[in-house]
């Protein structure tokens, strides 16, 4: 796990979203819920925040 938090806040860092910051993906629930998601597999995760971020600039409206 401790290597898919890692992963996670590597993600986090280069992330830029509107109303993110430090601890988006790796703290309270998002990492248990992340995890599950994709069961660690790394691709998965990749697209689960790849239409993440699409689904957030679509509602916000911006693109």
């Amino acid at each position: 796990m401790q290597d898919f938090l890692d992963h996670l806040q590597g993600i986090e860092e280069h992330l830029r979203l509107h109303k993110g910051g430090p601890g988006m993906l790796t703290e309270r629930l998002m990492p248990g819920y992340l995890y599950r998601r994709c069961h660690g597999v790394v691709g998965i995760l990749a697209r689960l925040i790849a239409d993440g971020g699409q689904e957030a600039m679509t509602v916000d409206g911006s693109c």
